[in-house]
């Protein structure tokens, strides 16, 4: 009976993690839907998700009372696992219904606005996930007081890995968010009920009842909780990349991607603009390259009548929406390529008579690469002698504030290193146009001698646009700005401080916050504790330098992501088991200190590389980093437990150390090093974290 009921709770962790990284997953994306957030937003998510769980470790510390009845223990833990289940599902439709309460429909709420509020709506459900794993020990030792509590955290990384894989690679390819949390739970409910079956007590039945009635009303009240304020909800999609709605309104049609506008029934000005301050500038235009696209925009490179117009967009799910609704014309010559576009340029031969770039601002590290030096040599590639390209980022009316200033210097300024001649054009957008040949910016005279008719360039053009503005815009450009690259995503600084100035705050605080915070935890944690923040920090930090090297290298392939991911994961799982076979105190405290070693090579070796093409281009070289970081991750927790003489209390302190240095690692390396050191030195910073932990370790400056 014993064995059964332990065997029971393993189950019950495994199923824990099984529905915890699904609704994870699930809740990262609804949060970028609902807020259009970048990859700032998505550290803010997972840092306040983490923060969350560890706060739960710590609550399992204030309440755990040992020795607990086993009877009572495994029906508490039964009650607690059908109201994760309830919570998985009700937090979907807490944040909708919130989102839209606290923030205007559409508006892009502040930093501290959208930080707090992702906090307190992800407590409850984090909280608790954290709150059950240290608990699923003490139950677990009720039973059986030898039960070690490495078995927990090996038992969780089961459920980590098969919640990834289930997730990555079945339940976002078919099911809407609601149904894949709660396809995803169905395990955990069924431990619940296998909980709390002996004694079946009436509070335990009516527990069962009311986390169906949720999972009912849940599916069935899904699409209804993404209908819009106003308008209607023409469709509404969920593609690997992204979330996708239509909104109708008054005849019009809006296409939203995650929760942004990207293309409407009426956009003329927009699309005179992109098509034809380059494409006038081209003798002749055959060939066009088409990186996204915009309303309206096809209609007006066929007044040119190219030979081809190849349009490159990663979803193609976004195209097949935008051909329903009349968003996008079928012109003659049109090719669709679904791919990513850096991707494409890197793979293909062709050449181009002008490439425009129709991509928002980079406030994404997924867009920043779009802005670097090294894609605008590639770009410049594949470009004929005359060719054009062409983006565009936000304009000003009068005044160019500081932060616009800067981002205008840093672009110019790299661009400037792959094209001989640069054109500025003003207004409500700033447009580039980059070429190896003169470019002339009397655009309406251009077209009148290609008999290219406009409506908005014709009769407003120079009203908004007047040789004046055009050399004051350039007289207020200094190319002497740092360069973007791959590798020190400056723009991305510069948009994270911008950020901050729309809403009239400053970072400072938030950062000031941040260290006041380590400050007064860390001196708390015991110089194994400190091991396992630190390594929980560094691991994290690393793991999204990998992803983030790998997104500018391969460009933004969700299945192969994917796969790094559920990688990471996996090398969890034999570290910690691997770790369990030793016995001997004396050669845990050794390995744990040659697995620190360990880990400080490994991140000093992926810094290396990060210079080397050769090996950053080749997938076995994220595969073997990610498995080889995670063995090291997994090996060292048991072992650390161990030194901490394995508790209950030791065990809930460790699993609160880990969860808050990924927490910290997770969005330092996000929001500060990246942006302010790029890749490698941020790589860096975390290998000298390692260095500080394990001197610590070896020379402690207290006892344990």
């Amino acid at each position: 009976m014993k064995k059964k009921n332990k065997n029971l709770v393993l189950y019950t962790v495994i199923a824990t993690g099984i529905s915890s990284v699904t609704s994870q997953l699930v809740i990262v994306r609804e949060f970028l839907a609902l807020f259009s957030g970048n990859e700032f937003f998505i550290a803010m998510v997972l840092f306040n998700w983490l923060i969350a769980g560890g706060l739960g470790s710590l609550a399992f510390l204030v309440l755990d009372q040992s020795p607990a009845d086993p009877i009572k223990a495994r029906i508490i833990l039964g009650r607690l696992s059908l109201v994760l289940c309830a919570l998985s599902l009700g937090q979907i439709f807490l944040i909708r219904l919130l989102r839209n309460l606290f923030f205007i429909y559409g508006s892009s709420p502040g930093f501290y606005a959208t930080f707090f509020f992702s906090f307190f709506s992800l407590l409850p459900y984090a909280g608790l996930v954290g709150f059950i794993l240290p608990f699923s020990l003490r139950v677990m030792r009720s039973q059986d007081p030898e039960a070690k509590g490495a078995l927990i955290y090996i038992t969780d990384n089961v459920g980590d890995i098969l919640g990834g894989l289930l997730f990555s690679f079945v339940l976002v390819q078919v099911f809407h968010p609601v149904q894949a949390i709660a396809l995803a739970g169905l395990p955990l409910f069924l431990a619940g009920i296998l909980l709390v079956q002996k004694p079946f007590l009436p509070v335990s039945a009516l527990m069962i009842l009311a986390t169906c009635g949720i999972l009912g009303a849940s599916l069935h009240f899904e699409i209804t909780s993404l209908e819009p304020p106003m308008g209607n909800l023409a469709q509404y999609l969920e593609s690997r990349y992204g979330r996708i709605t239509v909104i109708e309104d008054k005849g019009q049609h809006t296409l939203f991607q995650d929760g942004e506008p990207v293309y409407s029934s009426y956009d003329p000005a927009r699309a005179e603009e992109s098509t034809h301050y380059a494409l006038c500038q081209v003798p002749s235009p055959k060939s066009i390259l088409l990186i996204s696209a915009q309303s309206g925009i096809f209609s007006e490179i066929a007044k040119y009548k190219p030979q081809t117009v190849d349009y490159v967009e990663i979803d193609p799910e976004l195209t097949t929406s935008l051909l329903s609704f009349g968003l996008m014309e079928n012109i003659p010559g049109l090719s669709l390529i679904h791919q990513d576009a850096r991707a494409y340029l890197s793979r293909t031969s062709r050449t181009y008579d002008a490439i425009i770039l129709n991509l928002p601002e980079p406030t994404t590290f997924q867009v920043n690469r779009f802005y670097t030096r090294e894609c605008f040599n590639l770009i410049r590639d594949h470009l004929n002698p005359y060719g054009v390209l062409s983006f565009s980022i936000e304009g000003y009316d009068s005044y160019l504030d500081t932060d616009r200033q800067t981002i205008l210097d840093c672009l110019y300024s790299t661009a400037d290193l792959a094209f001989d001649h640069l054109l500025l054009i003003p207004g409500q957008r700033i447009y580039f146009l980059c070429s190896q040949s003169p470019l002339d910016p009397n655009i309406p005279s251009r077209l009148s001698l290609k008999n290219i008719p406009t409506h908005y360039i014709g009769n407003y053009f120079k009203g908004d646009v007047s040789p004046q503005r055009i050399k004051e815009l350039a007289a207020k450009i200094q190319p002497v700005s740092p360069a973007n690259t791959d590798t020190q995503p400056r723009l991305m600084a510069f948009m994270f401080t911008q950020w901050f100035s729309k809403f009239k705050t400053r970072p400072v605080f938030f950062i000031v916050s941040l260290f006041l915070f380590l400050g007064l935890y860390l001196p708390h944690l015991s110089r194994t504790e400190f091991l396992i923040f630190t390594t929980g920090f560094s691991t994290m930090g690393s793991e999204l330098l990998m992803i983030f090297c790998f997104q500018i290298v391969f460009g933004y392939i969700y299945y192969q992501i994917g796969v790094l991911v559920t990688v990471f994961l996996s090398g969890l799982l034999p570290g910690a088991f691997f770790a369990m076979k030793i016995n001997h105190p004396n050669k845990k405290i050794r390995y744990l200190k040659l697995s620190d070693a360990g880990l400080i090579v490994l991140i000093v070796l992926f810094a290396i590389c990060i210079w080397m093409p050769m090996i950053k281009s080749h997938m076995a070289f994220y595969v073997l980093f990610g498995l080889s970081l995670s063995f090291l991750c997994g090996f060292q927790f048991p072992l650390a437990l161990a030194n901490r003489k394995d508790s209950n209390s030791a065990a809930g302190r460790a699993f609160s150390a880990d969860l808050v240095g990924a927490a910290f690692g997770i969005l330092v390396t996000s929001v500060i090093l990246v942006p302010l050191c790029g890749l490698i030195y941020a790589t860096c910073l975390l290998g000298l974290l390692k260095v500080i932990s394990s001197l610590l370790f070896l020379f402690p400056l207290h006892s344990e």
